[in-house]
């Protein structure tokens, strides 16, 4: 997890994050700690487990919302920028149709998983200055 600006950047459309820490700093000291821990399940389990879940702020549009307000209380920022679900995937479409992130969440969180693996074009998103 990183911040840049106001932007709040994670790998995972996931509240999985809250479990490793209450700062971004504590959280990546803790994820790291976790993947350097052979007593724990080996590391690249751990973290699949982890990973495993998708579209905990899009799923219920309410609900998505109210936890994206509450990552970016907790780690600060005005906007949760993310991939892991491509975003044909989330919103049901054609891949080859996906040429831009998505904006959800009243603006608040945005999708840059293309799907190029499932034959989205690709495209690049740029930070707002």
């Amino acid at each position: 997890m990183a911040r840049v600006g106001q932007a709040l950047l994670l790998h995972a459309d996931s509240t999985l994050y809250i479990n490793f820490g209450a700062s971004i700093e504590t959280l990546n000291k803790a994820f790291h700690g976790s993947m350097r821990n052979r007593e724990l399940l080996p590391p690249w389990e751990l973290a699949l487990s982890a990973f495993g879940e998708h579209m905990a702020f899009s799923e219920l549009e309410m609900t998505g919302t109210q936890r994206t307000r509450q990552i970016l209380g907790l780690y600060g920022g005005d906007t949760l920028i993310h991939g892991h679900t491509p975003i044909p995937y989330a919103r049901r479409t054609n891949p080859t149709s996906v040429i831009e992130h998505w904006t959800y969440c009243d603006g608040a969180c945005i999708n840059v998983d293309g799907g190029i693996y499932m034959g989205a074009p690709g495209f690049v998103y740029e930070l707002p200055d």
